[in-house]
């Protein structure tokens, strides 16, 4: 791999790039500064957008980047992999020994070939599909919380690190979380001794683990009226599993850089994470 810095771009932020006056200068400049990893979820979003032209305009600006770069597997995959590895042999685990290089869609972005129109189609249903039972099954609780916290104010967590402090005692919703994500490899998740360790040696795991809590936060537990929102999308909220494979990143979605920002912090992992006019701003500045 190259030894410039890597970068990954949510869709948001590439959209963002095409729409700049400034386009071909800054992509350029970011072809030359830094090494760009195209993700699967790029991929995929960027498949399902409905505006074909629209469509073939990221994909060739994908295209462009992944030529000096490289595209990155699917957080899932990554996630079940990394899972499988440390199963396999605890002791020797490594999780930067994965091979996340997607050849695949490096080889799709060539050719063109693989981003029909009924791809997207099913995408945009399976998406859609996917952030009605996200947002359904994290936010159901609000009711009861809201009721529980109107009698007792003072037990609101004030902060997300306050809400994982009482969620990571033994039985709280951090271990659900990991043992439901865990939930296919019975062994790892025996106990949670065992699955500490895991969440310790892991950080791709660690960072969506924390994604899903701080999605609970938000949607059942936070006061709306305080502080950051960190109402992010669920595929905005899966690319933390990005964050360890990258020294940047970069999006376009305020609420996703309150996120992403808050899970580096939390799970030590240290990507930085930035808006697309803060990114814009600090690379224009250095250039000159």
């Amino acid at each position: 791999m190259s030894s410039k810095p890597r970068i990954i771009f949510d869709t948001s932020a590439l959209n963002a790039l095409v729409d700049d006056v400034d386009s071909g200068a800054l992509t350029g400049g970011i072809k030359e500064g830094f090494f760009v990893r195209i993700t699967a979820l790029n991929a995929m979003e960027i498949t399902a957008a409905s505006d074909d032209k629209r469509k073939e305009t990221l994909l060739l600006l994908c295209s462009r980047f992944e030529q000096t770069g490289d595209a990155i597997r699917e957080h899932n995959w990554i996630i079940s992999t990394l899972i499988r590895a440390y199963q396999s042999n605890p002791s020797q685990f490594g999780w930067k020994g994965l091979d996340v290089r997607y050849r695949v869609l490096e080889r799709e972005l060539f050719t063109m070939e693989a981003f029909t129109q009924q791809i997207g189609k099913e995408q945009r249903d399976d998406a859609r599909s996917r952030q009605r039972n996200f947002n359904w099954e994290l936010s159901k609780a609000r009711p009861v919380f809201d009721k529980y916290f109107a009698k007792y104010p003072n037990d609101r967590p004030e902060t997300f690190a306050d809400f994982l402090d009482s969620q990571q005692k033994p039985d709280g919703a951090f271990w659900f979380f990991a043992r439901i994500l865990c939930r296919k490899e019975a062994t790892i998740v025996a106990n949670e001794s065992t699955l500490s360790s895991f969440i310790e040696a892991c950080p791709p795991f660690r960072a969506l683990v924390l994604a899903h809590c701080l999605a609970q936060y938000q949607r059942s537990v936070k006061d709306l009226k305080v502080g950051p929102s960190y109402n992010a999308g669920a595929f905005d909220l899966y690319a933390s599993v990005y964050l360890p494979y990258c020294d940047q990143f970069v999006t376009n979605d305020s609420n996703q850089r309150n996120a992403l920002q808050e899970i580096a912090s939390i799970a030590q992992i240290p990507a930085t994470v930035q808006s697309y006019n803060e990114f814009c701003g600090r690379f224009l500045f250095t250039k000159r």
